[in-house]
């Protein structure tokens, strides 16, 4: 039976915890930092498919308008044949490996691996830079800033100040409602977090997150990257906080995958493999 049985983590040791971190010190290096310096020390990433013009053009815009300083990281594109696949085995094995191989009849998971992949490549870049980085994908969206256009800085510290100094990872919203406790006005523990839109990521987070990628398989049913992370909250593996109020929310932008299509190409076993009795 493929997956390890891992126990949930009771009430009690959450709350323990959560008491805990509502007294431990602050991380201390962004307590007397700017919203300009914060600009220039923390790089803001964007994963977008080259391909997809309309959608860049429309992230650009949003970034843009929100007053960002940001990079477009071009994701790994599930159409390309020609990609190595040295780099994809570098973060994906299994039969997870043979979907990616197998483009025709895995088109859908091809997807997903490609998806994967691109977030696991920004943690390998932040992991080695040694620098801690925001990675966004490119159906978020944005405030527009204004007249101030260090506004998002502005609450994007706000938040980074109120972290314990135990941080891994800061999400800008974890689309769950399973929060935990309210450790200031902009910050809350995350119990669960359930997509990537978008989070900061510190290296010690990347070295956990990649440490654990090549097990993922063997660990969970649905080994993607939001349900590693996720995983990894939930067992505390690593210490996750949630931006409260949201730092960013999603777009309006149509969805890259085709879910309809892939559900109707998937066999029973493919079902019961990739847990789709669980998503539908």
């Amino acid at each position: 039976m493929r997956g390890v049985l891992r126990v949930k983590v009771p009430e009690s040791k959450w709350k323990e915890l959560e008491a805990a971190k509502r007294i431990m010190p602050k991380d201390a290096t962004y307590q007397n930092m700017t919203a300009q310096q914060l600009r220039e020390e923390l790089p803001v990433r964007v994963i977008s498919l080259a391909r997809a013009t309309e959608r860049r053009t429309t992230v650009r815009k949003v970034l843009e308008a929100a007053g960002l300083s940001y990079e477009l990281v071009d994701a790994v594109d599930a159409a390309n044949t020609s990609i190595p696949i040295s780099d994809v085995k570098k973060f994906v094995r299994g039969y997870r490996l043979r979907h990616w191989k197998d483009a025709e009849r895995y088109r859908f998971h091809r997807q997903k691996v490609a998806v994967d992949v691109s977030h696991y490549q920004n943690l390998d870049r932040i992991l080695k830079e040694n620098r801690t980085a925001v990675i966004l994908e490119d159906d978020v969206n944005l405030p527009e800033a204004g007249r101030n256009k260090d506004a998002w800085y502005i609450r994007v510290l706000a938040a980074l100040q109120e972290l314990p100094q135990d941080w891994d990872v800061l999400y800008v919203d974890t689309c769950t409602e399973k929060r935990g406790a309210v450790l200031g006005d902009h910050v809350r523990v995350a119990r669960q977090a359930l997509c990537t839109l978008g989070y900061i990521a510190t290296p010690r987070f990347a070295r956990k997150a990649l440490a654990q990628v090549r097990t993922s398989n063997l660990r969970l049913r649905m080994p993607f990257v939001d349900l590693l992370y996720a995983n990894m909250i939930e067992h505390l593996e690593v210490a996750g906080y949630v931006a409260a109020p949201p730092l960013a929310g999603f777009s309006s932008a149509k969805s890259t995958m085709d879910y309809a299509a892939a559900y109707a190409n998937l066999t029973d076993w493919d079902k019961w493999v990739m847990g789709w009795r669980r998503l539908h």
